[in-house]
């Protein structure tokens, strides 16, 4: 899986230990500020709101000039006069203005050591132009840039040499210097060339055979592993998804092994690859513990389906070095490819080229001696991302570690045997509603931590926490009371991981909620660890900006 950048921010929340004597507002700046307050006066105004106005506007004007942002001043200038352009003689609004543009331009900042000079410099000139010097929107754009770099990086292709991949990508890259979403649309462009290509050959290859010798060609070897797919799996659709199952017996029963993803405790529609239709009741269902499959046994399926052998350990490790045919539906259309098959490493296999997410879930990887599956490819659990907590961007970091897609498949051995364990429907509902809650407060903590209150009401999860320290801010306070209070702030939202944390063991968990729940259990442990920490350290870290605000 592609590892999605992750920036070290510095807080803005440190401004208040680098601030230097308030100066005094000057006269004709004050002036200003009455003349637009008598204008909005004039618009009806109270005396009593256009007074406030003006004292807030002065504040803001003091906390501006008196602050030290940890910026070059050349910028800090730019920003202000910025700030003056867009809100003029409205201080309180250049203030958050202010303060968002430095820790984006800081994000650059960090950003930038991701990107060669010359890179970096040619990306960020288009950037400033394309975006008005609004330095928000160019971190914004910078981080999906160096996603789209690693993914030009990462970039494989079916039958593709290294070397001609190397050259491939060396020419793309000085087609489209620097514009990495025009690299992969060329790359994908080869992909599908090279496709094209290879049939070709392989319509040549089998038409040489033919003349030549009795020897099966290719073409008909593809044919029989078509055949082969065709007769023993079926397509099918669960819990908004589509996959495939393979059907093979066990204990001279017609059993139905199909991708955990699929799980749905209403049951799967199934069809056979001529169209013929059933609903398949998943009462009776039982879960893998070591792969991300289930299994359910077939009664009274109105459409004939061919059970199928898997292949010994012997009959694996015979096709090692050698080529195998990987077949599954590659978007609506059966496709099937050789590759060739590299090694075994430990539960999975390893193909000299990866296979492609493309594939549906349940795409067979079969030996081309005896058309038996060696493995069954599924995508990969995601790995738990490496977040940033001090990051004003938690959660956009979060949703895009966790929508990233995996590129490639993994194929997960059939030799092996798999521990079967029945699924009890009353654990598998209260592990789906501990899944969604676990989501919930996860994503509630990211909008939270270094974030602001007003995001943790959004979410049932962190409602009543944040609403109450709202109120508890709204009375002025000294450093030490809100220091007091802070504390207790992160004891409740370590109170609230608490009870899911201990409830959840991993072990018992099934195969359809596994990635999803496992990753979020990790996150959960990950976030009472950051708050463990910040009460030990005693520290502001993780304050929601609210918080910070009042120091």
């Amino acid at each position: 899986m592609k590892k999605t950048i992750f920036i070290l921010t510095l807080s803005l929340s440190t401004l208040c230990a680098n601030s230097i004597f308030a100066q005094e507002i000057p006269a004709d700046i004050k002036t200003k500020i009455v003349e637009v307050a008598k204008a909005k006066a004039k618009k009806g105004w109270s005396a009593e709101k256009t007074e406030a106005w003006i004292e807030r506007q002065v504040e803001a004007w003091e906390s501006i000039n008196s602050t030290k942002f940890p910026i070059p001043q050349k910028d800090t200038d730019s920003i202000k006069a910025e700030a003056q352009k867009n809100h003029p003689y409205h201080y309180t609004k250049q203030e958050t203005f202010i303060i968002e543009q430095s820790e984006a331009l800081i994000e650059v900042y960090e950003l930038k050591k991701n990107f060669e000079k010359d890179e970096f410099e040619a990306i960020y000139k288009k950037l400033c132009e394309e975006n008005k010097n609004n330095y928000k929107l160019i971190a914004e754009s910078l981080v999906n840039i160096y996603d789209l770099k690693e993914e030009v990086k990462q970039f494989a292709i079916d039958g593709m040499d290294a070397t001609t991949l190397a050259i491939t990508k060396k020419v793309v890259a000085q087609q489209f210097p620097f514009d990495y979403n025009q690299q992969l649309e060329a790359l994908k462009k080869q992909e599908k060339m090279l496709d094209t290509v290879q049939d070709a050959k392989s319509v040549v290859e089998a038409q040489k055979q033919k003349e030549t010798t009795k020897t099966a060609s290719k073409t008909e070897i593809m044919a029989k592993v078509e055949d082969t797919f065709k007769k023993s799996t079926l397509i099918l659709s669960g819990n908004n998804k589509t996959a495939t199952g393979i059907v093979t017996k066990i204990n001279n029963q017609l059993a139905l092994i199909f991708p955990a993803v699929l799980y749905s405790i209403d049951g799967i529609s199934a069809s056979s690859l001529s169209g013929e239709e059933a609903k398949i009741s998943l009462k009776k269902c039982y879960s893998a513990k070591n792969a991300p499959l289930m299994l359910t046994f077939l009664e009274d399926l109105p459409f004939k389906v061919e059970p199928i052998n898997f292949a010994t350990n012997e009959e694996l490790r015979d096709c090692i070095s050698n080529d195998v045919a990987v077949i599954g539906y590659f978007g609506e259309m059966i496709r099937p490819v050789n590759l060739k098959l590299s090694k075994i490493v430990d539960d999975e296999i390893r193909t000299q080229t990866p296979i492609l997410h493309s594939y549906n879930e349940g795409t067979l990887v079969l030996s081309l001696k005896t058309f038996k599956p060696v493995a069954i490819c599924l995508k990969p659990e995601k790995s738990v991302p490496q977040l940033n907590m001090t990051s004003n961007r938690l959660k956009n970091e979060l949703e895009r570690a966790l929508n990233k897609e995996v590129r490639y498949m993994s194929g997960f051995r059939t030799d092996i045997p798999i521990k079967w364990v029945p699924v009890n429907l009353q654990n598998m509902k209260k592990q789906i509603k501990a899944a969604e809650q676990l989501k919930e407060i996860n994503f509630a903590l990211a909008s939270l931590i270094s974030g602001s209150l007003s995001e943790g009401t959004k979410s049932q999860m962190t409602a009543s926490i944040a609403t109450k320290y709202q109120k508890v801010l709204e009375t002025r306070m000294d450093i030490s009371k809100i220091k007091v209070e802070y504390r207790s702030f992160v004891s409740a939202l370590t109170n609230l991981l608490r009870r899911p944390l201990s409830q959840i063991k991993t072990n018992d968990v099934y195969a359809n909620l596994r990635n999803d729940l496992g990753l979020h259990l990790a996150l959960a442990k990950m976030f009472e660890t950051e708050l463990k920490n910040e009460m030990r350290k005693n520290s502001f870290t993780l304050a929601p900006k609210e918080f910070k605000k009042n120091l």
